[in-house]
């Protein structure tokens, strides 16, 4: 297990483990892989992290790039967010989790089984999965390809909408 609850001045921080936890301000990048991988109040330039499990809960990243069977991101994601999921995992959740609290600030990618953003993203979404639900905002372009799409009555889209699927969103 690794908890890293002082702040890091200078420098990157590479960490590894089982069970990782992160609550420090780091003045540059994160890069972390662990079965379980948690930021709670932290703050880094970049997060490059693979996980079983991670999750982002109060925090603010500039920009993610991470892979992993199970992401949940409860936070703020101030520039771009690239996120893939395990398509051959089948034991696991394989699921991204956009949390109604949480904030993208420009382009997000996702590819997963199962894609649910609750929260914003602020310019364009590009996103591949099996099951897509969108009950949040999207202020750009959203770029959806599923087996099915909810589009929930309470979500925002605010730019040009491409949804491809054998059937109706």
């Amino acid at each position: 297990d690794c908890k890293l609850a002082a702040a890091v001045p200078t420098g990157t921080l590479f960490v590894a483990g089982d069970t990782i936890k992160i609550t420090a301000n780091v003045a540059d990048d994160i890069f972390a892989a662990g079965r379980e991988v948690t930021l709670d109040g932290a703050r880094a330039s970049t997060l490059v992290a693979g996980a079983g499990r991670l999750l982002i809960r109060n925090s603010t990243i500039h920009d993610l790039i991470a892979g992993g069977l199970d992401i949940e991101v409860h936070g703020t994601i101030e520039d771009d967010a690239v996120i893939a999921v395990c398509p051959m995992c089948w034991w696991a959740p394989r699921r991204i989790l956009i949390g109604k609290d949480a904030r993208i600030g420009d382009d997000a990618r996702f590819f997963a089984d199962t894609i649910e953003i609750e929260g914003t993203v602020g310019r364009e979404l590009h996103a591949t999965a099996r099951r897509i639900v969108i009950s949040g905002s999207i202020t750009g372009k959203a770029d959806i390809k599923a087996k099915e799409i909810v589009n929930a009555s309470i979500a925002k889209l605010g730019g040009e909408v491409i949804f491809r699927s054998p059937s109706k969103p």
